[in-house]
């Protein structure tokens, strides 16, 4: 569906190419980090996968791919879009599945929001597990007891955000501390755990 847009593509609004610096570009990385959140759940459910090591390459190659489709859909939006139109839309993306015209479907977008249900739901079923895991190796409160709080604080939280501002403003949080975790926290946790083992390590080794 995302190729339908190609119809009325602008391959000049890639250009002018290669014309942003280093930092420019990290910064572009930043406001992307939300998108990219989700990998770090590992480091919760990883001791439960089976064969885990042999299971690694499955891990990397859905990550690639789904690099891969945001890849594609930044290519299709921006030969669509020019630059004020994507600053003043708030689904750039969402828009586009409005250019497919199917006979007995008027509002094709109302069947993506659908379908996109799918995507988020695991989403949310998987951060809510990690968060009462969390809960359960800091505080020894099962998750069958933390479960029925975390949800009820989360629908109560829900409510506090009515407008469109509100949303955004939660998504740039979300999106700012997702970036120092994944981009400061874990490789800092990397590098303490490998340190400690080296340490560990060599203690033993002494006589």
């Amino acid at each position: 569906m995302l190729f339908f847009p190609l119809e009325y593509a602008q391959y000049r609004n890639f250009l002018p190419m290669f014309d942003h610096s280093f930092g420019q570009l990290i910064k572009a990385a930043k406001h992307m980090a939300l998108q990219y959140l989700g990998f770090e759940m590992l480091l919760m459910y990883y001791p439960f996968l089976k064969q885990a090591p042999s299971s690694q390459k499955w891990a990397h190659a859905a990550n690639a791919f789904t690099i891969f489709i945001y890849l594609v859909v930044i290519f299709i939006s921006i030969v669509f879009y020019n630059k004020e139109q994507v600053a003043h839309m708030t689904w750039p993306t969402l828009t586009l599945a409005k250019i497919p015209e199917v006979p007995f479907i008027e509002r094709m977008e109302y069947i993506v929001i659908s379908i996109y249900v799918l995507v988020v739901f695991p989403i949310i079923t998987v951060s809510v597990w990690a968060a009462t895991r969390v809960i359960k190796q800091l505080f020894a409160v099962q998750q069958r007891r933390s479960l029925p709080v975390l949800l009820a604080c989360l629908f109560v939280g829900t409510l506090f955000f009515q407008e469109k501002t509100d949303i955004e403003r939660l998504t740039e949080w979300t999106a700012k501390a997702g970036f120092y975790l994944v981009a400061v926290y874990v490789p800092l946790l990397y590098v303490y755990v490998w340190t400690a083992e080296k340490v560990k390590k060599a203690l033993q080794q002494k006589p």
